[in-house]
């Protein structure tokens, strides 16, 4: 099983073109996307709002979130200060151990 993450800024037409592309990659090389695990984050700049559409990978509907865990990094949509905050926070505690 592997977990799918695309960041760039596309239209969403275009990144359902890219999940597609994923799709087609996995059927050619014996690869399975969980696409129950697999999650949409939109980053946009501030006061503007990107339209939502429904984008699927291995026919799943992609959810949307605020926030998600990758590799023990904390992505937010707006800033990753909770992130920065919490890796001082570990590296002051291992400093000290």
């Amino acid at each position: 099983m592997q977990m799918t993450y695309v960041y760039c800024h596309l239209e969403c037409a275009g990144m359902q073109r890219l999940l597609d592309c994923c799709d087609q990659y996995a059927l050619e090389h014996h690869v399975v996307y969980n696409g129950g695990k697999s999650v949409c984050m939109l980053f946009h700049r501030k006061g503007y709002k990107s339209p939502i559409a429904d984008l699927y990978l291995a026919n799943s509907n992609l959810l949307y979130v605020n926030s998600h865990i990758y590799l023990g990094v904390i992505l937010e949509e707006r800033n990753c200060d909770k992130d920065i905050t919490r890796q001082l926070k570990r590296l002051h505690t291992c400093t000290l151990s």
